[in-house]
């Protein structure tokens, strides 16, 4: 035979297909007229001594299931019945299999998964896949609310940036896929999930009732419900007000596992008689929300104290500071069940 190629697979170039299928011409004997076909393929373009293993007649055969390789080759060699061999063998290659996908890239992303947010912009980054055979070509990738959605978008350069948003309430996932030269795509790599939460958390505080009657230096349990559908009830804090909010004084703050849904208080002295209770909630994404009260609470006072008297104390009581002992002045309640001399060190 004069010629011999490849039906299937273009010398020097990448291919998918592991199956590689070869043709030569038809070689004649005017002898005995029976001509065998010694057959090698090799890694490299020398091929082994002679005998080699695969004998066939037809002038055409299909090599099966070849290794991924750059430098695959296809010798041969043809003889008549009585082992007499042509002058020389004939060979073609390289041809290049790759079966193998990339490996698997590092995906860098702000806000990181798994995380609270109500932020609705994403970053992403992607680098480090690796293709041994025809090389990596790019990536394929799809954002979605589906844990185990398919890459399905155009391919991109292999070394990617991109900002994606608005991203929507709940649950959102990142899909990549490398792909090689030869289109070998990797399985995908889940990211996620990112989790944006742009509602506020709702509460309302139930004890004491709106515009109840308080005295002072009672102890008083503050109750109250706070939830939050997404990201849930992160912190609570609490204080109270003797002038409609316009100044705000710590009654307790916390995590909402430390607080729970009650905090007992000792009613404080107040001037003016009145006081309003506040509450903030924040959820695990950073939302806040403020719960004031539409109508005060009236605070009577306990003998010795100026101002008018309420009910008088079964014993002797004495109040917090308001406010804490730090500040250049601050007020000492007491109460006492009769009248007379009082000292306080």
């Amino acid at each position: 035979p004069t010629w011999i190629q490849s039906k299937s697979h273009e010398p020097g170039k990448w291919s998918a297909n592991d199956d590689l299928e070869m043709a030569w011409e038809v070689s004649t004997d005017a002898d005995c007229g029976i001509v065998f076909y010694e057959l090698v393929w090799t890694q490299g373009d020398q091929p082994p001594a002679l005998p080699w293993t695969t004998g066939v007649t037809d002038a055409a055969y299909t090599v099966a299931g070849l290794a991924d390789g750059a430098d695959w080759w296809f010798h041969a060699w043809a003889r008549d019945g009585s082992v007499n061999y042509v002058q020389d063998y004939l060979s073609a290659g390289p041809y290049r299999i790759d079966t193998t996908p990339p490996g698997d890239p590092q995906v860098d992303a702000s806000p990181p998964p798994s995380q609270w947010t109500n932020q609705t912009g994403l970053s992403l980054g992607w680098t480090g896949a690796v293709d041994e055979g025809s090389g990596l070509a790019g990536y394929r990738w799809l954002l979605d609310q589906n844990p185990a959605g398919d890459p399905s978008a155009a391919l991109v350069k292999p070394d990617s940036f991109r900002v994606f948003g608005p991203l929507p309430e709940g649950e959102s996932w990142f899909h990549l896929s490398p792909v090689d030269a030869v289109d070998n795509t990797g399985p995908p790599q889940h990211v996620g999930p990112f989790l944006v939460d742009l509602t506020r958390p709702s509460g309302e505080i139930l004890n004491p009732a709106v515009g109840s009657l308080l005295h002072h230096t009672d102890l008083v349990t503050i109750d109250w419900n706070a939830t939050d559908a997404l990201s849930g009830v992160a912190w609570i804090r609490l204080s109270w007000s003797p002038d409609g909010y316009a100044t705000l004084y710590p009654i307790a703050e916390g995590s909402a596992v430390q607080m729970g849904s009650s905090f007992n208080w000792t009613v404080p002295f107040v001037e003016e008689g009145q006081l309003w209770l506040r509450m903030v909630l924040e959820d695990g994404a950073g939302n806040q929300a403020v719960v004031e009260q539409p109508a005060p609470y009236t605070v009577t006072r306990a003998v010795g104290v100026d101002g008018p008297v309420g009910a008088v104390p079964e014993r002797l009581v004495l109040g917090r500071n308001v406010p804490n002992p730090f500040n250049p002045q601050t007020e000492i309640s007491y109460g006492v069940p009769a009248e007379g001399p009082v000292r306080l060190v």
